[in-house]
Protein backbone atom coordinates (compact mmCIF):
# COMPACT_ATOMS: atom_id res chain seq x y z
CA UNK A 1 0.00 0.00 0.00
CA UNK A 2 1.35 3.48 -0.98
CA UNK A 3 -0.54 6.50 0.94
CA UNK A 4 1.05 9.38 -0.76
CA UNK A 5 0.92 12.57 1.42
CA UNK A 6 -0.54 14.98 -1.26
CA UNK A 7 0.68 18.81 -1.44
CA UNK A 8 -1.03 20.41 1.39
CA UNK A 9 -2.46 17.58 2.90
CA UNK A 10 -0.74 15.78 6.07
CA UNK A 11 2.53 17.22 6.76
CA UNK A 12 3.71 18.13 3.46
CA UNK A 13 4.64 21.94 2.55
CA UNK A 14 1.25 23.63 1.08
CA UNK A 15 2.10 25.02 -2.42
CA UNK A 16 1.13 29.17 -2.78
CA UNK A 17 -1.46 29.81 -5.47
CA UNK A 18 -3.73 27.25 -6.81
CA UNK A 19 -2.95 23.59 -7.24
CA UNK A 20 -4.49 21.86 -9.96
CA UNK A 21 -5.48 18.19 -9.81
CA UNK A 22 -3.08 17.04 -13.11
CA UNK A 23 -0.30 18.51 -10.66
CA UNK A 24 -1.00 16.09 -8.05
CA UNK A 25 -1.79 13.46 -10.81
CA UNK A 26 1.85 14.42 -11.76
CA UNK A 27 2.75 13.83 -8.08
CA UNK A 28 1.67 10.91 -7.83
CA UNK A 29 3.02 9.40 -11.27
CA UNK A 30 6.59 10.65 -10.59
CA UNK A 31 6.20 8.81 -7.02
CA UNK A 32 5.03 5.78 -8.80
CA UNK A 33 8.03 6.04 -11.02
CA UNK A 34 10.17 6.48 -8.09
CA UNK A 35 9.03 2.98 -6.16
CA UNK A 36 9.02 1.67 -10.05
CA UNK A 37 5.20 0.59 -9.68
CA UNK A 38 3.93 0.39 -13.39
CA UNK A 39 0.65 0.07 -12.52
CA UNK A 40 -1.74 0.25 -9.22
CA UNK A 41 -5.06 -0.16 -7.77
CA UNK A 42 -6.36 3.37 -6.89
CA UNK A 43 -8.55 3.89 -4.12
CA UNK A 44 -9.30 7.85 -3.00
CA UNK A 45 -11.74 9.89 -0.93
CA UNK A 46 -12.48 13.07 -1.43
CA UNK A 47 -9.91 15.25 -3.13
CA UNK A 48 -8.15 11.76 -3.49
CA UNK A 49 -10.60 10.05 -5.21
CA UNK A 50 -10.58 13.28 -7.97
CA UNK A 51 -7.07 12.58 -8.24
CA UNK A 52 -7.64 8.94 -8.86
CA UNK A 53 -10.24 9.65 -11.52
CA UNK A 54 -8.27 12.34 -13.51
CA UNK A 55 -5.12 9.82 -13.29
CA UNK A 56 -6.97 6.77 -14.77
CA UNK A 57 -8.42 9.15 -17.70
CA UNK A 58 -4.99 10.50 -18.28
CA UNK A 59 -3.04 7.85 -17.52
CA UNK A 60 -4.81 4.59 -18.04
CA UNK A 61 -2.14 2.38 -18.64
CA UNK A 62 -0.92 2.83 -14.94
CA UNK A 63 -4.00 1.66 -13.39
CA UNK A 64 -5.27 -1.71 -13.00
CA UNK A 65 -8.32 -0.94 -10.81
Amino acid sequence: MIAPDLRGFGVSEVTPGIVYTEEFVADVIALLDELQVQRAVLLGFSMAGQVAMQLAESHPERVSA
